[in-house]
């Protein structure tokens, strides 16, 4: 097991936008998880556009 730790520490990586990407990140599963929702009640989850 500590094997697999030390394989963890040596391989971070650390990008300059990390904050940015998780952030949309949990954007992209929250609106994912709202689709879910819809389809399982059978609510229409069409995008209409706003022209």
């Amino acid at each position: 097991m500590s094997d697999l730790n030390e394989k963890k520490n040596e391989s971070s990586h650390h990008h300059p936008n990390l904050k940015q990407i998780s952030h949309r990140f949990l954007r992209i599963i929250g609106h994912t998880k709202a689709i879910k929702k819809m389809v399982e009640e059978g609510r229409d989850c069409q995008i209409n556009k706003i022209n």
